[in-house]
């Protein structure tokens, strides 16, 4: 399949630069390069902790939240934390 992309000018040289040393084509570099991140990255549901921050989110969804600064303050006053 065609497609057409755009990356950073410095990418692209580079990238030609190894598609040269390795022998391969363009095509043939980032077909190789998408199989190698599609393989090495995890599914965000497999990660403990991306399911746990979606777990969080979906409870505080529509929730109202005070603004940052009085949310950091009043566990600062808490005394709960250490270093």
């Amino acid at each position: 399949m065609k497609i057409a992309v755009s990356i950073p000018d410095e990418l692209f040289y580079r990238a030609e630069n190894a598609a040269r040393r390795e022998g391969l084509s363009r095509s043939g570099l980032y077909s190789r390069a998408l199989a190698v991140f599609l393989a090495t990255e995890a599914e965000p549901t497999d990660d403990p902790v991306i399911t746990k921050l979606n777990e969080m989110a979906d409870l505080i969804n529509g929730i109202e939240l005070p603004p940052s600064d009085v949310v950091a303050r009043e566990f600062v006053d808490s005394g709960t934390w250490e270093w």
